[in-house]
């Protein structure tokens, strides 16, 4: 199946809760509102795709977190993106459907200070033993000349 059509039958159930923001030849980037993650990346994880990781990024208008799901037989990656707020960097949890999110939300929120809501194990993943390691030690810190 040419990677174009393999794209359109992943994504064609989810065309009313994506825009498209990006594909290549082995990738798409697509933009979800957070309310609407937990379905998408069910739906995903139910038409066989793995989750690979998410990644978290701060920037100044808020965190921009990657989910990379990849279609092991084609070699593509599906990745939606859903941004969040800096004053509140809440965003659902997907680990109750895809438990292999567990400890991947658990670091994004204890480096970056993300709250994964309705996360079925939300205590500290690594830096609780280490007091002298800063609360979200990735958080960008914001200088008051920008």
């Amino acid at each position: 199946m040419a990677s174009e059509e393999h794209e359109n039958d992943v994504l064609n159930e989810l065309k009313e809760k994506i825009k498209m923001l990006l594909s290549k030849k082995k990738r798409v980037y697509f933009k979800v509102e957070s309310e609407n993650i937990v379905e998408v990346a069910k739906y995903l994880f139910e038409k066989g795709l793995r989750l690979s990781t998410i990644s978290a990024l701060e920037n100044y208008e808020g965190f921009e977190l990657i989910y990379h799901f990849s279609d092991d037989k084609s070699g593509m990656y599906y990745c939606p993106k859903v941004f969040i707020p800096l004053d509140d960097p809440k965003v659902p949890s997907i680990a109750n459907n895809i438990a292999g999110a567990k400890w991947i939300e658990r670091e994004i929120g204890e480096l970056f200070g993300v709250v994964f809501v309705k996360h079925p194990e939300p205590k500290p993943l690594l830096l609780e033993d280490n007091p002298k390691i800063p609360k979200n030690p990735l958080r960008v810190k914001r200088r008051e000349h920008e």
